[in-house]
Protein backbone atom coordinates (compact mmCIF):
# COMPACT_ATOMS: atom_id res chain seq x y z
CA UNK A 1 0.00 0.00 0.00
CA UNK A 2 1.27 3.27 -0.99
CA UNK A 3 -0.88 5.58 1.53
CA UNK A 4 1.82 7.22 3.96
CA UNK A 5 -0.66 7.94 6.47
CA UNK A 6 -4.34 6.18 7.32
CA UNK A 7 -6.63 7.24 9.53
CA UNK A 8 -8.96 5.09 11.69
CA UNK A 9 -12.51 6.41 13.26
CA UNK A 10 -13.39 5.28 16.03
CA UNK A 11 -15.85 5.10 18.67
CA UNK A 12 -15.25 4.74 22.44
CA UNK A 13 -12.55 1.77 22.47
CA UNK A 14 -13.91 -0.05 19.28
CA UNK A 15 -10.57 0.92 17.74
CA UNK A 16 -8.90 -2.55 19.25
CA UNK A 17 -11.48 -4.47 17.02
CA UNK A 18 -11.04 -2.12 13.63
CA UNK A 19 -7.37 -2.66 14.26
CA UNK A 20 -7.49 -6.14 14.79
CA UNK A 21 -9.65 -6.42 10.99
CA UNK A 22 -6.92 -4.06 9.60
CA UNK A 23 -3.60 -5.99 10.74
CA UNK A 24 -5.90 -9.50 9.49
CA UNK A 25 -6.70 -8.28 6.43
CA UNK A 26 -3.42 -6.26 5.11
CA UNK A 27 -0.74 -6.86 7.28
CA UNK A 28 0.85 -5.67 10.43
CA UNK A 29 3.33 -3.10 8.63
CA UNK A 30 0.14 -1.13 8.09
CA UNK A 31 0.36 -0.03 11.85
CA UNK A 32 3.06 2.75 11.30
CA UNK A 33 1.27 4.39 9.19
CA UNK A 34 -2.27 4.64 11.21
CA UNK A 35 -3.48 7.83 12.96
CA UNK A 36 -6.13 6.69 15.27
CA UNK A 37 -9.19 9.89 15.50
CA UNK A 38 -12.06 9.70 17.15
CA UNK A 39 -15.25 9.99 15.55
CA UNK A 40 -16.37 13.69 15.26
CA UNK A 41 -20.24 14.36 15.27
CA UNK A 42 -21.99 15.24 12.31
CA UNK A 43 -25.35 16.49 14.07
CA UNK A 44 -24.68 19.11 16.19
CA UNK A 45 -27.36 19.81 17.68
CA UNK A 46 -26.86 21.10 21.03
CA UNK A 47 -24.78 24.08 22.20
CA UNK A 48 -21.14 23.66 21.53
CA UNK A 49 -18.61 23.12 24.33
CA UNK A 50 -15.49 23.04 21.52
CA UNK A 51 -15.75 25.19 17.97
CA UNK A 52 -12.89 24.99 17.00
CA UNK A 53 -8.83 23.17 17.27
CA UNK A 54 -7.23 26.16 19.30
CA UNK A 55 -10.06 25.80 22.03
CA UNK A 56 -9.55 21.85 21.99
CA UNK A 57 -5.92 22.67 22.41
CA UNK A 58 -6.94 24.16 26.03
CA UNK A 59 -8.25 21.11 27.08
CA UNK A 60 -6.12 18.31 25.17
CA UNK A 61 -3.43 17.17 27.57
CA UNK A 62 -6.20 15.93 29.97
CA UNK A 63 -8.24 14.20 27.02
CA UNK A 64 -7.49 10.58 27.04
CA UNK A 65 -8.76 10.29 23.59
CA UNK A 66 -6.40 12.76 21.54
CA UNK A 67 -7.87 14.40 17.83
CA UNK A 68 -4.44 14.57 15.91
CA UNK A 69 -3.21 17.57 14.76
CA UNK A 70 -4.83 18.25 10.93
CA UNK A 71 -5.66 20.80 8.73
CA UNK A 72 -9.02 19.15 8.06
CA UNK A 73 -9.40 19.94 11.91
CA UNK A 74 -9.12 23.44 11.96
CA UNK A 75 -12.77 23.89 12.59
CA UNK A 76 -13.46 21.02 15.18
CA UNK A 77 -16.80 21.19 16.93
CA UNK A 78 -17.83 19.33 20.26
CA UNK A 79 -20.78 19.23 22.53
CA UNK A 80 -20.92 17.78 26.18
CA UNK A 81 -22.05 14.73 24.35
CA UNK A 82 -18.90 13.59 22.46
CA UNK A 83 -17.68 10.30 23.98
CA UNK A 84 -14.23 11.73 24.37
CA UNK A 85 -15.93 13.64 27.59
CA UNK A 86 -16.98 10.71 29.19
CA UNK A 87 -13.79 9.28 30.00
CA UNK A 88 -11.91 12.46 31.48
CA UNK A 89 -10.43 11.48 35.12
CA UNK A 90 -8.32 14.27 35.90
CA UNK A 91 -7.93 17.56 35.17
CA UNK A 92 -5.32 20.81 34.91
CA UNK A 93 -6.84 24.29 35.52
CA UNK A 94 -5.08 27.56 34.28
CA UNK A 95 -6.22 31.26 32.69
CA UNK A 96 -6.25 29.52 29.28
CA UNK A 97 -9.00 26.92 29.60
CA UNK A 98 -10.75 27.67 32.76
CA UNK A 99 -13.92 28.84 30.82
CA UNK A 100 -13.86 26.00 28.48
CA UNK A 101 -13.56 23.54 32.32
CA UNK A 102 -16.01 25.15 33.42
CA UNK A 103 -18.53 24.96 30.80
CA UNK A 104 -18.08 21.30 29.94
CA UNK A 105 -18.19 20.29 33.38
CA UNK A 106 -22.05 22.32 33.33
CA UNK A 107 -22.82 20.90 30.12
CA UNK A 108 -22.17 17.13 31.38
CA UNK A 109 -24.10 17.92 34.24
CA UNK A 110 -26.93 19.60 32.55
CA UNK A 111 -26.74 16.48 29.57
CA UNK A 112 -26.91 14.03 33.16
CA UNK A 113 -23.48 12.49 31.75
CA UNK A 114 -21.62 10.78 34.56
CA UNK A 115 -18.62 12.76 35.95
CA UNK A 116 -15.45 10.60 36.45
CA UNK A 117 -12.75 12.94 37.32
CA UNK A 118 -10.84 12.01 40.36
CA UNK A 119 -8.45 14.06 40.13
CA UNK A 120 -7.34 18.01 39.92
CA UNK A 121 -4.55 20.56 39.38
CA UNK A 122 -5.17 24.56 39.76
CA UNK A 123 -1.43 25.62 37.82
CA UNK A 124 -0.60 29.47 37.21
CA UNK A 125 -1.88 32.68 37.87
CA UNK A 126 -6.16 32.50 38.04
CA UNK A 127 -7.43 36.08 38.04
CA UNK A 128 -9.97 36.94 40.61
CA UNK A 129 -13.03 36.90 38.43
CA UNK A 130 -12.30 33.35 37.64
CA UNK A 131 -11.67 31.96 41.19
CA UNK A 132 -15.21 33.93 41.41
CA UNK A 133 -16.53 32.01 38.68
CA UNK A 134 -15.94 28.65 39.85
CA UNK A 135 -17.02 29.37 43.55
CA UNK A 136 -20.59 31.05 41.95
CA UNK A 137 -20.43 27.45 39.80
CA UNK A 138 -22.83 24.73 41.63
CA UNK A 139 -21.72 22.09 38.84
CA UNK A 140 -18.03 22.64 39.38
CA UNK A 141 -18.56 23.01 43.19
CA UNK A 142 -21.16 19.92 42.49
CA UNK A 143 -17.80 17.87 41.38
CA UNK A 144 -15.56 18.24 44.48
CA UNK A 145 -17.93 15.40 45.56
CA UNK A 146 -15.84 13.00 43.10
CA UNK A 147 -12.59 14.31 43.61
CA UNK A 148 -9.75 12.32 45.48
CA UNK A 149 -6.53 14.36 45.07
CA UNK A 150 -6.16 18.27 44.22
CA UNK A 151 -2.89 20.06 43.59
CA UNK A 152 -2.40 23.82 43.51
CA UNK A 153 0.70 24.84 42.04
CA UNK A 154 2.39 28.01 41.05
CA UNK A 155 -0.66 30.13 42.15
CA UNK A 156 -2.55 32.21 44.49
CA UNK A 157 -5.30 30.47 46.17
CA UNK A 158 -8.38 32.18 47.48
CA UNK A 159 -8.55 31.08 50.97
CA UNK A 160 -12.25 31.14 50.88
CA UNK A 161 -12.09 29.10 47.80
CA UNK A 162 -10.31 26.24 49.49
CA UNK A 163 -12.60 26.06 52.24
CA UNK A 164 -15.14 25.54 50.01
CA UNK A 165 -13.40 22.61 48.31
CA UNK A 166 -12.54 21.11 51.61
CA UNK A 167 -15.60 21.45 53.06
CA UNK A 168 -17.82 19.74 49.82
CA UNK A 169 -15.04 16.90 49.32
CA UNK A 170 -15.85 13.50 50.75
CA UNK A 171 -13.23 11.44 49.02
CA UNK A 172 -10.56 13.81 48.90
CA UNK A 173 -7.22 12.11 50.31
CA UNK A 174 -4.57 14.37 49.00
CA UNK A 175 -4.35 18.27 49.33
CA UNK A 176 -0.63 19.90 47.66
CA UNK A 177 0.19 23.39 48.07
CA UNK A 178 3.73 23.72 45.82
CA UNK A 179 4.67 27.56 46.03
CA UNK A 180 1.55 29.24 46.19
CA UNK A 181 0.42 32.20 47.68
CA UNK A 182 -2.71 32.21 50.35
CA UNK A 183 -4.93 34.88 49.56
CA UNK A 184 -6.05 37.10 52.83
CA UNK A 185 -9.82 38.12 52.95
CA UNK A 186 -9.94 38.46 56.41
CA UNK A 187 -9.51 34.80 57.34
CA UNK A 188 -6.59 33.76 59.14
CA UNK A 189 -7.18 29.99 59.83
CA UNK A 190 -8.83 27.30 58.36
CA UNK A 191 -9.95 24.13 60.09
CA UNK A 192 -8.87 20.81 57.79
CA UNK A 193 -11.01 18.64 59.90
CA UNK A 194 -13.76 19.76 57.78
CA UNK A 195 -12.79 17.26 55.19
CA UNK A 196 -12.41 13.65 57.13
CA UNK A 197 -11.20 11.67 54.21
CA UNK A 198 -8.22 13.62 54.20
CA UNK A 199 -5.35 11.30 54.68
CA UNK A 200 -2.19 13.36 53.02
CA UNK A 201 -1.68 17.14 53.12
CA UNK A 202 1.17 18.50 51.65
CA UNK A 203 2.34 22.54 52.42
CA UNK A 204 5.42 23.00 49.87
CA UNK A 205 7.05 26.86 49.95
CA UNK A 206 3.93 28.97 50.19
CA UNK A 207 3.36 32.26 51.91
CA UNK A 208 0.79 33.85 53.19
CA UNK A 209 -0.24 37.52 51.87
CA UNK A 210 -1.46 39.84 54.36
CA UNK A 211 -0.58 43.16 55.14
CA UNK A 212 0.57 42.83 58.49
CA UNK A 213 3.41 40.14 57.59
CA UNK A 214 3.04 39.43 61.79
CA UNK A 215 0.15 37.61 61.72
CA UNK A 216 0.66 34.11 60.51
CA UNK A 217 -2.48 31.74 58.57
CA UNK A 218 -3.09 28.70 60.65
CA UNK A 219 -3.98 25.19 59.26
CA UNK A 220 -5.45 23.57 62.70
CA UNK A 221 -8.34 20.91 63.21
CA UNK A 222 -10.98 21.29 65.27
CA UNK A 223 -11.47 17.48 66.01
CA UNK A 224 -8.79 16.04 67.91
CA UNK A 225 -9.06 12.88 65.68
CA UNK A 226 -8.28 13.37 62.44
CA UNK A 227 -7.58 11.13 59.57
CA UNK A 228 -4.20 12.58 58.84
CA UNK A 229 -1.62 10.42 58.34
CA UNK A 230 1.30 12.56 56.44
CA UNK A 231 2.17 15.63 56.43
CA UNK A 232 4.54 17.74 54.42
CA UNK A 233 5.68 20.72 55.52
CA UNK A 234 8.58 23.09 54.08
CA UNK A 235 9.70 26.34 53.12
CA UNK A 236 7.00 28.26 53.82
CA UNK A 237 6.55 31.53 55.04
CA UNK A 238 4.04 32.90 57.46
CA UNK A 239 2.43 30.19 57.70
CA UNK A 240 1.56 27.53 60.70
CA UNK A 241 0.61 24.42 60.88
CA UNK A 242 -1.36 23.93 64.30
CA UNK A 243 -0.17 20.88 66.59
CA UNK A 244 -4.00 19.89 66.74
CA UNK A 245 -3.63 18.86 62.64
Amino acid sequence: MEAKRIFIFYYETDYTTKMEVLIREIGSSIVEKVILVPFIEILLEDELVIDSYATYETIEPFVNNKFPKESTLEELALTANHFIFKHITELTITSDNVEIVLKLIEKLQENRIPIQIKKVCFSGTLEEMYIERMKNSQAFIGMFSYIEKVTFENTGIDIEFLGIFLRDTNKLVLLNLNNCTLLNNGVTELDISVCESLVRLEIVDCTFNIEDSRKPFIFSSEKLNNNIGKLVIEKNTNIIVDNTV
